[in-house]
């Protein structure tokens, strides 16, 4: 009975053993646990937070990127005004240079140009040939009252432009015979005058007015009648010319060729004729 009680007093202490480290194991993994979900309430914080600083520094990046396109945009304002002002000024300089140092003629159209073809002797005996002309080579000629003035088309260009117009440049066939018409009536028929057109720096052939307007070969303003143009392509540059004696069409010439030294003719730019006072009928 004694060793029956004593077995019986064992198997209960052992059972209480294994009671104790089961609460023990229990208790140590409810701590594990509870640290875990610490930890993980701390890297959700953590997370959080890094959202949030995440989250703050991409409005400060949008407000810095919206900040500095509006002061891109505010500064190419600036710059276009600048720029208009600056060739506001410009183009006022240049009106104004030609509204006091040139005779303009205007014809029917209104278009207005000057036309140095004939220059009084007394103008150049007083040194009031423009400055450009002195500067230049050209061929050139008296009579008794005028300086007979006939350039390349490349020095009649370059004339032109240094005096704030450009040559010719008419855009279709009326305004073509309007020239037409005064040239003849003031200068009489057989003469030749350079227009603006030319291939220069293009393709033989591919004829351009100002600012790059196309004039095709096709067009009705060549002289049909002599199968213009036909002096492109032969190793020169060609440019166009108004030959007065074979009605208000157009021929093409070699644009060098001091043999073919023709009168010219500049057009003021229309943003000047708001300025321009004095004409010549």
């Amino acid at each position: 009975m004694f060793i029956l009680l004593l077995g019986t007093a064992n198997a209960t202490n052992d059972t209480d053993d294994a009671t104790s480290f089961e609460q023990d194991v229990r208790n140590q993994l409810n701590e594990i646990l509870w640290k875990v979900d610490e930890l993980r309430k701390k890297a959700n914080d953590n997370q959080n937070d890094a959202s949030d600083k995440f989250d703050s520094m991409m409005s400060a990046l949008r407000t810095l990127k919206r900040d500095i396109n509006d002061t891109w945009i505010e500064a190419r304002k600036t710059k276009e005004v600048v720029q208009n002002m600056d060739k506001v000024a410009k183009q006022k300089s240049s009106c104004e240079a030609i509204n006091n140092g040139l005779p303009l003629t205007t014809v029917s159209n209104r278009i207005k140009y000057y036309i140095p073809a004939l220059l009084m002797k007394h103008r150049v005996i007083k040194g009031d040939l423009p400055e450009m002309l002195r500067k230049i080579n050209f061929r050139k000629r008296c009579t008794d009252l005028f300086f007979i003035l006939q350039l390349t088309w490349y020095q009649a260009r370059d004339f032109c432009s240094n005096n704030s117009m450009h040559l010719a440049s008419p855009r279709n066939q009326h305004e073509l015979s309007r020239l037409y018409d005064k040239i003849k009536d003031r200068y009489g028929t057989n003469t030749h005058w350079w227009l603006l057109a030319s291939d220069v720096n293009q393709t033989a052939g591919d004829f351009k007015w100002h600012n790059g307007r196309a004039f095709d070969q096709d067009n009705s303003m060549w002289y049909d009648h002599a199968d213009e143009p036909n002096s492109f392509g032969k190793g020169h540059e060609a440019c166009v010319n108004l030959a007065t004696s074979v009605r208000a069409k157009l021929n093409d010439d070699d644009c060098a060729d001091n043999k073919k030294d023709h009168y010219f003719v500049c057009e003021v730019p229309e943003e000047c004729y708001g300025s321009i006072e004095q004409e010549v009928a």
